[in-house]
């Protein structure tokens, strides 16, 4: 779809009359207007207006290669051993994950246009329109036990704030244990944690991200969500984004790998969402109901009980 000439015309955002469409690409009208359907099918917001033409509304701007890498430290860029840009791919972390099996040499980064059958957490579909947001994946080499890993997707929320700080939001944002980002209590991000053990002392990992950009309000997502552009009432430059996150992925996880998840709960803390919230924590067996306490140095969630007892999880949904 990114070399669709006709999308290559829209990614402006503004409105061409479909005549000097069908000119300027040596076509009919009519395939004009099955090109275009075809592009609305795909989630493409395209809005006709008659006597203006078609509008891809808010425009878009593809993931370029350069520009993401003008983002990288040289530290970053020499760490990383390959980048893909995808175009339309089921899942991100589902790409890596058959990259690890076919080339071990890590770290590798995916972005992607689309995906197909982007998945969240507890097999839960992640909604990724083309052209839209931020759909990023990496995959790094630990040479730790995977239990060691337990605080991962906590660390990944940190690194999602401090690229949205990066680039310059200084709204407030805020960590859901154990793996959401939120503004004034909507969804804006997402985080995915995959690991494949090799043996104790080493392991895979697949670290899949998701940041709302740009989405339409009909998005058929089931609970409160945000975007970027909503936020900033702007338009985001989304190439921008996903190098910052990039980059701040391959710092993080280096320290991560040498000191553990300790030096970052300082900071999830200081936006911990439930931290004196009344919560319940869904898990399959019960609900538990407690006051959320922050987490522990291993990346726990601590709940005061009824009791008055501060309790450790490991597992569970959240739910303020």
């Amino acid at each position: 779809m990114k070399n669709s000439p006709l999308l290559t015309v829209l990614q402006d955002g503004r409105f061409h009359s479909g005549e000097k469409l069908a000119t300027h690409l040596g076509v009919t009208r009519a395939a004009i207007w099955k090109h275009i359907q075809q592009l609305q099918l795909a989630g493409l917001p395209i809005e006709s207006q008659q006597g203006k033409g078609y509008c891809l509304r808010g425009g878009i701007e593809f993931l370029d290669e350069f520009l993401i890498r003008a983002e990288l430290s040289l530290v970053s860029q020499a760490k990383l051993t390959q980048l893909k840009l995808l175009d339309s791919i089921g899942s991100t972390n589902d790409y890596l994950l058959e990259q690890i099996r076919q080339n071990p040499l890590l770290p590798i980064a995916a972005l992607a246009e689309q995906q197909t059958q982007g998945r969240g957490r507890r097999g839960r579909s992640w909604v990724s329109p083309y052209g839209n947001n931020i759909y990023f994946s990496l995959a790094w080499h630990f040479d730790k036990d995977p239990a060691e890993l337990l605080g991962l997707s906590l660390v990944c929320g940190v690194i999602i704030l401090n690229t949205l700080k990066r680039y310059g939001l200084k709204d407030a944002f805020y960590l859901k244990w154990p793996n959401d980002v939120l503004w004034q209590g909507r969804k804006l991000a997402g985080i995915l944690v995959e690991v494949i053990a090799q043996s104790n002392e080493s392991c895979q990992v697949v670290l899949g991200m998701g940041i709302n950009t740009q989405l339409a309000s009909s998005a058929p997502i089931d609970q409160p969500w945000v975007s970027l552009q909503e936020i900033a009432n702007t338009k985001i430059e989304r190439n921008r984004l996903a190098g910052i996150l990039l980059d701040e992925t391959l710092s993080t996880l280096q320290d991560f790998e040498e000191k553990g998840l300790k030096p970052f709960v300082k900071a999830w803390q200081e936006h911990d969402y439930c931290k004196n919230r009344p919560v319940a924590l869904k898990q399959p067996q019960q609900t538990i109901q407690g006051i959320g306490q922050g987490i522990s140095d291993r990346g726990e969630l601590l709940l005061l009980d009824e009791f008055g007892v501060v309790r450790k999880f490991l597992n569970g949904e959240v739910q303020p």
